[in-house]
Order: structure tokens, then sequence, then C-alpha cells
């Protein structure tokens, strides 16, 4: 498994600048299968806030999967952004190793 994270910036129509961070994890073949196996594609694994005003990031499964772009004026909050995708990728790899281990403990019949 592995976390992408693209910043960049934009021009404003007015001088002023847009922040952009892009993210997206790639999963192994193994991980892929898991996640299909134990339909876990929909599960929330985390959620956070950019600020106190705004609504919150919600991940699951699917959502960190495909790539997803915010747009942001201040840097604190694109960085806050980030600070939360990798806290999400935190508790991915966490979920991806119970189902690991799961699938170890398990009889298959």
């Amino acid at each position: 498994m592995e976390l992408h994270i693209e910043k960049s910036q934009l021009k404003g129509l007015f001088g002023g600048v847009q922040l952009v961070i892009t993210t997206w994890v790639d999963l192994t073949d193994e991980e892929q299968n898991l996640i299909k196996k134990y339909k876990a594609n929909r599960d929330t694994i985390h959620e956070g806030y950019v600020r106190s005003d705004t609504k919150a990031l919600h991940f699951t499964v699917d959502s960190m999967i495909k790539k997803s772009t915010f747009k942001y004026k201040k840097i604190e909050d694109l960085l806050r952004n980030e600070s939360i995708t990798k806290e999400a990728y935190d508790a991915l790899m966490n979920r991806i190793e119970e189902l690991k281990q799961f699938e170890a403990n398990t009889s298959k019949k």
C-alpha cells in the first residue's frame, strides 16, 4: 500500500493563489482482494475537520483509493487536510492488517 500526496498552486483571476492537494492510495493485489472479499470498500476509515466551520472529511476505503482533489486559500487548511489524510492512511493500514489477521486466524470451510 502506498499513499500519494501531490501539492500545487493555481493563480487566481485576481492575483490570488489557490492551494491544491490531491491524494490517493495504491493497494496491492492482496489488499484489493481482501477488501473485495470482506466487502470493506465502503467502511468508514476516518473523519476529520480541516476547520471547525467546515464539513468533516469523511474517508472510506473507496474514497482513499480514488484521486481526491481539494482547493484552499490558506496554507494552514491545506496542511490540516494533509495531516488528516495521513491519519486516514494509518487507519486504513490498520484495517488491512485486521483483515489479514482475520483471514489467517479463521478456518476456511
